[in-house]
C-alpha cells in the first residue's frame, strides 16, 4: 500500500525522495509544494488540505501541533516522525523506507496519529 507524504524541509533528501518514490508512494516534498522555510504550522496545514502524511526529522514541532488538534477534535492524515541524534545509529533513507512498510503492515491507523518510525526498524 503507497501513501501520500509531504517531505518536511529537513528531511527533503533528493536520494530519500527517489527511494520513496520507487517504493510507490505519492512524494511532495515541501521545496515542490512551494512551502519552503515556512512556519511547521502552515507545512501541517498544506498537508491536512492535500491529504498528506508529514514525514519530518523534526518531531517535537509536529508532536505540539498534533497535540493542538486533538485537543479541538480536529482530524489529519498523520505524521512519521524520524528520530536522528547523529549517532552511527540513525536510521539511513533505505531503513526510513523499510520501516513504512512494515508500520503499513501492522493494523495501527496511520490517521490522527503519529508514528516513530524508529520504532519499525527492523
Amino acid at each position: 500500500m503507497a501513501v501520500r507524504l509531504l517531505i518536511d524541509e529537513c528531511s527533503e533528501a533528493k536520494l530519500l525522495v527517489r527511494k520513496l518514490r520507487d517504493a510507490g508512494h505519492d512524494v511532495v516534498t515541501v521545496s515542490e509544494a512551494n512551502l519552503r522555510t515556512v512556519r511547521d504550522a502552515d507545512v501541517f496545514a498544506a498537508a491536512i488540505a492535500d491529504n498528506r502524511i508529514v514525514l519530518t526529522n523534526n518531531p517535537g514541532d509536529f508532536v505540539t501541533l498534533h497535540d493542538a488538534r486533538m485537543e479541538q477534535h480536529q482530524t489529519h492524515p498523520g505524521l512519521f516522525l524520524v528520530y536522528n541524534r547523529n549517532t552511527p545509529g540513525d536510521m539511513n533513507y533505505d531503513q526510513i523506507v523499510r520501516a513504512i512498510a512494515n508500520l503499513e503492515g501492522t493494523s495501527v491507523s496511520l490517521e490522527n496519529a503519529y508514528h516513530s518510525l524508529n520504532s519499525y526498524n527492523y
